[in-house]
């Protein structure tokens, strides 16, 4: 049977919904997902994937890793709908610290983008703005009853009515819930979690299940795809070792929301260390996979000297 790659590895994710070659993929997943039609025609990719962004904005991730920022610098796939709207869609295998406000953030940054954006016939600079829509895709759990899907918006809270229609709709689909309310929305929960399409499933999900087979990436794509796969399962291992030494104190730490400044610091050493082994494995990969010691040096942010000891 052939290697498959879960969609929800990085250099997958962006590959399957950041695809200018395979724009059906996010057409069908917004209508599946969130009921919103759109015609391929009106789908531009602001960050479109190619291995070469994807390397250099892996660089960019381990920056942020490097000041205990991880992911917080930047988003997955945004999508502009072209002067209907702009989609931001993120996964997420782990609950960031501060993820709801780092989320709110990142809307209103997205929203004032297109402020003085040149549009025909502008009444005003507010014309240029665009509603934005939000979709977080978590393999954790976030809320407490079984629905995959919870869609967020501007209400009333007494008649429900919206105060400003479409204005930011933020939406989170948990990948570990089963009450699914329409068979589309169950065929995107099997396929993000196993990385297979139903045999019936519609023919862009099969496109998807087949773009990500391990055999069809490049060499490149596949070596990046064994690197990250590798750190990120050194990167869980630290962390369930700290909290289980942690816990062992009597601290748990990241298991409380009762943290005390002295906890925190002793977390963002921890967390600084575990960065720093992460870095030291993603070399060691990278070498491993025929990587040159420049490219792992790049990668990761450590001295060149030091990942040329890194060598095997």
């Amino acid at each position: 049977m052939s290697k498959i790659v879960l969609p929800t590895n990085d250099l997958a994710f962006k590959k399957l919904f950041a695809n200018e070659e395979h724009p059906e993929i996010i057409q069908g997943f917004l209508a599946d997902v969130l009921g919103i039609e759109v015609d391929i025609a009106d789908i531009v990719f602001k960050n479109p994937y190619s291995i070469d962004s994807y390397q250099e904005e892996l660089k960019t991730q381990t920056e942020a890793i490097r000041s205990i920022k991880f992911r917080e610098t930047q988003r997955d796939v945004t999508i502009a709908i072209i002067d209907t709207a702009d989609v931001t869609i993120e996964m997420q295998l782990e609950r960031p610290e501060y993820f709801e406000k780092r989320l709110h953030y990142y809307i209103d940054d997205l929203y004032l983008s297109n402020y003085n954006r040149a549009i025909p016939d502008k009444l005003s600079r507010y014309d240029s703005l665009k509603p934005v829509i939000s979709l977080n895709i978590v393999d954790f759990e976030l809320f407490k009853d079984d629905r995959p899907l919870h869609t967020f918006s501007y209400r009333d809270d007494e008649t429900f009515d919206l105060l400003i229609p479409q204005f930011k709709t933020i939406s989170f689909l948990e990948l570990r819930k089963r009450k699914f309310t329409t068979e589309s929305l169950s065929d995107w929960q099997r396929f993000l979690s196993t990385g297979q399409a139903r045999p019936n499933a519609p023919k862009y999900l099969h496109t998807a299940a087949t773009i990500i087979k391990y055999h069809n990436l490049t060499s490149q794509e596949r070596a990046m795809v064994d690197i990250g796969q590798k750190a990120y399962d050194t990167s869980l291992a630290i962390l369930l070792r700290k909290e289980r030494q942690a816990f062992e104190k009597g601290e748990a730490v990241g298991l409380s929301k009762g943290r005390t400044e002295g906890l925190a610091e002793g977390r963002n050493e921890g967390l600084a260390e575990g960065a720093r082994l992460r870095e030291v494995e993603i070399a060691r990969q990278a070498l491993a996979q025929g990587l040159s010691p420049d490219m792992a040096a790049r990668l990761t942010g450590l001295p060149l000297t030091e990942v040329q000891n890194l060598a095997p």
